[in-house]
């Protein structure tokens, strides 16, 4: 009887002690991919403007080239 009860807390302190390791490893990814979405997101923004900035410069571009053209004809 004394052996099942020792075999059974053995048994379940190891399950909890896994559990508690996976657990703990799981919220240390979850803050890893945090802080990598945070990067990208920034990343994206970054790019969002650039891309926003030299789109107007390539319209207003053109639509000098444009004012010219109907000037000249």
């Amino acid at each position: 009887m004394t052996m099942d009860l020792i075999q059974f807390f053995t048994l379940l302190i190891a399950v909890i002690g896994v559990s508690w390791r996976f657990r703990v490893e799981a919220r240390e990814d979850w803050k890893t991919a945090r802080e990598d979405w945070k990067r990208s997101d920034e990343q994206i923004k970054a790019f969002n403007e650039k891309f926003y900035q030299e789109s107007k410069e390539f319209h207003d571009r053109l639509c000098k080239i444009e004012e010219r053209r109907l000037k000249g004809e």
